[in-house]
């Protein structure tokens, strides 16, 4: 072993011979650094009590942060030491350093808790404050310290500890980077809308393609999210996401949204649908159809044992607003119809004539004013009388004409009808759309033909009936089933069957729904409103 380290020497030296340079480099010199750590007590003279320490923490290591200056400018470097005691006092293990200035500007004492050396999961178990801090006052040898390493000479620092308790991190002066963990999901959209005239949407949007009963329909969706008890707040600079290209086509596929889910909070998200549709000749605008809620993850969220959206396999939630697609979607929504707010209405009360344009109606009714003002243009009938029937029997009004009186149609939002004698529910307006659309196989009356009183009277009664039903067994005005011999039991047949059958119906193409006026006028002895209804097709 001894030849072959002279051989290797030789030849060290052979190479080094050919160098053009005399020059030899010098090496790297490291004197030893040693950091004596003295730790400050509780004082009982002192304005408040320094921590006491953790009973449960040892000393294992210092950390110690450096800076190229004393203010903490450029980038830190940390050094790590063991330390150890010799009796009470504190010392890190000496350090190598190369010789040159250096400025501490922070000094920990870990506890090492996995043995594994200095890594996340460890605990402080002293710490020096920091400047301007208010624990700064209880030390004499504290941050920022500026010291030289020379050569040929071995550095001791003193340096000042506290104990350290996580609840008093602020008045060391130290602040944490909170660790924010975040899932981005994506929910996608895609839907058709069903145009009942498709004329009226020339000079649209909808024109590009062509017009036809079934288009793709125009859509923004102004996204909100909420944070537990928080506000609720728009998402992508309150801008709604919109399934239009910026060349205004309409983008090939769904609109997709992504959106952050906090992992260790409870979101709330609200997504508003707003669909391009007609509100007036030659009038587009957007308009506000549905509204998503949900927690956390659109389709897996749970909320008051409800479970969240069934959107398939796809992962897209398609909606239809009409009823003009043959297979089932995710959200079917009702028909899109241009009604106005308030309206005043005229109104004389018929009596169920036997002949004439109004045979078998209780009122001859008309529009003589709408608001918004759009003329004729409404999905009802302006300045044009139209036979009524009345939606509740325990109310009265009187004939004439009625300002103020509020419009609402059977497909609308049960919370968005007005209030009135009535208590409307979605299973009441389902029943009821049911006993509109199906009077004929259950009472052998069309309720759209001219009729006559009998038949006017039972489709009458047959409103009331289930208006004012208290349970789904058994119409209001009857005790039992009347028979067949009965005049009224078509009256009886119709709202029995509406329901018993009537929740969940879906009012189809070509079907009838009722358009519901409530006037706060003339009540006579009733605190309510009383209701006028009229059919129409969505």
């Amino acid at each position: 072993m001894k030849k072959l380290l002279y051989i290797l020497m030789i030849a060290a030296v052979l190479v080094s011979c050919k160098k053009n340079s005399t020059d030899t480099p010098s090496p790297v010199q490291k004197q030893e650094v040693e950091f004596n750590i003295n730790t400050i007590l509780p004082d009982a003279g002192r304005d408040y009590t320094i921590p006491l320490c953790d009973d449960q923490l040892s000393p294992d290591y210092a950390m110690i942060m450096l800076a190229e200056d004393i203010d903490g400018n450029g980038y830190p470097d940390t050094l790590y030491a063991d330390v150890y005691y010799i009796g009470t006092q504190l010392y890190t293990k000496a350090l190598l350093m190369p010789l040159g200035t250096y400025h501490v500007i922070g000094f920990l004492v870990m506890d090492d808790l996995t043995g594994d050396g200095p890594s996340d999961d460890d605990l402080i178990y002293k710490a020096t404050p920091l400047p301007a801090s208010e624990f700064e006052e209880f030390v004499v040898n504290g941050l920022n310290i500026e010291f030289v390493v020379e050569q040929f000479m071995k550095t001791k620092i003193l340096i000042d500890v506290l104990c350290f308790v996580p609840d008093y991190y602020d008045l060391f002066g130290f602040f944490w980077f909170e660790i924010t963990e975040i899932t981005v999901r994506e929910m996608c959209f895609f839907g058709d809308f069903c145009l009942k005239h498709p004329d009226d949407y020339i000079g649209s949007l909808y024109e590009q393609g062509g017009l036809f009963v079934d288009e793709v329909a125009i859509f923004e969706i102004l996204a909100m999210h909420k944070v537990g008890d928080g506000q609720w707040e728009y998402m992508n600079n309150e801008t709604p996401y919109s399934n239009l290209n910026p060349d205004g086509t309409i983008m090939d596929g769904p609109l997709c949204i992504r959106y952050a889910d906090y992992d260790h909070e409870t979101d709330y998200y609200k997504f508003e649908l707003k669909v391009l549709v007609r509100t007036g000749p030659g009038t587009f605008t957007y308009e506000s159809l549905w509204t998503w809620e949900w927690e956390d993850d659109f389709e897996t969220y749970v909320t008051e044992g409800v479970e969240g959206y069934d959107i398939g396999t796809d992962g897209v939630a398609e909606f239809v607003v009409g009823n003009c697609n043959y297979d089932p979607t995710d959200f079917q929504l009702p028909p899109w119809m241009y009604l106005p707010t308030e309206i005043t209405m005229e109104i004389h009360s018929l009596g169920y004539p036997e002949t004439g344009p109004f045979a078998g109606f209780y009122w001859k009714w008309r529009m003589t004013y709408a608001e918004p003002f759009n003329g004729d243009y409404y999905d009802i009938p302006y300045n044009t009388y139209v036979g009524a029937w009345c939606g509740d029997h325990n109310s009265t009004i009187q004939g004439g004409t009625h300002a103020l009186t509020q419009v609402f149609c059977t497909l609308d939002d049960p919370a968005d009808i007005p209030a009135t004698g009535i208590t409307f529910d979605q299973d009441k307006l389902d029943q009821l759309n049911y006993l509109f659309n199906n009077t004929r196989q259950n009472g052998n009356i069309d309720i759209m033909l001219p009729l006559d009183a009998l038949k006017g009277e039972n489709v009458q009664k047959a409103i009331w009936g289930v208006l004012h039903a208290t349970s789904n067994s058994m119409p209001w005005g009857w005790t039992s089933n009347p028979g067949t011999s009965n005049p009224f039991f078509p009256a009886y047949n119709m709202s029995y069957m509406a329901l018993q059958h009537g929740i969940g119906y879906t009012v189809f193409p070509g079907g009838f729904i009722g358009i519901g006026f409530i006037s706060p006028n003339n009540l006579g002895d009733n605190d309510f409103a009383q209701l006028i209804l009229i059919l129409v097709d969505p």
